[in-house]
């Protein structure tokens, strides 16, 4: 609901475009100048750093995606394998929230560190992203979200002993790349928490941490993945005593 999301919706009207909305607001700007959509309906947003709403937006995605998908060339067993993993979700998030502990601990350690890199490849880059988004939101710590293929770029140059990384390692076809990033992370100095499958033993061997991932649709690791980085946002600004709900300099529209 933010001024340039909505400015941009209003550019497309005015270029005759179809819009869509998926929005968490019944009654909310974007329902009303859009042509048709979706509400999540994940309940009140509380905070100003949504979460819920993320994530509920996600799977509205995804469910968009595989309406598109079964209209051109997705077979319908693997439609119905997609369904399936969509029904298990909500059981395969809890197993992830019953990680909570390791998530504060770990956010206690890392509270006052001067830098966070969160890394991830694919779909998974953009919850990297979110992943630092929150830890800037709620913290006000440095933090990049980005692609192991940009790591080397730049990005590298900032990791010395000690530095935490937050590594994106579902059990996909990016993982072999990721294990890669690892390799070169570790050989820095890093200190690497990975959200990897449970059984992943070769990811396990080359991070310092493991949050598993329970078995699950390919398509689903970025909704499953975010759960942890957002845990420990939240843990890292609890320690450092700063109003969760209320960050500085932000506010909802």
């Amino acid at each position: 609901e933010t001024a340039d999301t909505l400015s941009a919706l209003r550019e497309i009207r005015l270029r005759g475009g179809l819009l869509a909305g998926i929005t968490n607001v019944v009654g909310s700007s974007l329902s009303r100048e859009t042509d048709f959509g979706v509400y999540v309906h994940a309940g009140p947003e509380i905070s100003v750093a949504s979460t819920k709403a993320f994530t509920a937006q996600v799977l509205a995605t995804e469910l968009l995606a595989l309406r598109f998908a079964r209209m051109r060339d997705l077979s319908a067993s693997d439609g119905r394998a997609w369904v399936t993993g969509l029904e298990q979700l909500s059981s395969q998030l809890r197993l992830l929230l019953e990680q909570a502990p390791v998530c504060r601990e770990l956010a206690e350690r890392f509270c006052k560190a001067r830098f966070t890199m969160f890394v991830g490849r694919g779909a998974n880059v953009a919850v990297a992203c979110e992943g630092a988004l929150k830890l800037k939101e709620i913290s006000y710590l440095p933090a990049e979200g980005l692609s192991g293929a940009a790591m080397k770029h730049g990005p590298l140059a900032l990791i010395e002993q000690g530095s935490p990384v937050w590594a994106l390692v579902p059990p996909d076809e990016t993982r072999e790349r990721m294990l890669g990033n690892l390799r070169e992370l570790k050989a820095r100095g890093a200190f690497i928490m990975a959200v990897a499958a449970g059984d992943d033993e070769e990811t396990r061997a080359l991070v310092d941490r493991v949050i598993p991932l329970p078995p699950h649709h390919p398509a689903l690791s970025p909704i499953l993945n975010a759960a942890p980085l957002q845990l420990y946002a939240y843990y890292v600004a609890l320690a450092n005593g700063y109003n969760i709900d209320r960050p500085r300099n932000l506010a909802k529209s």
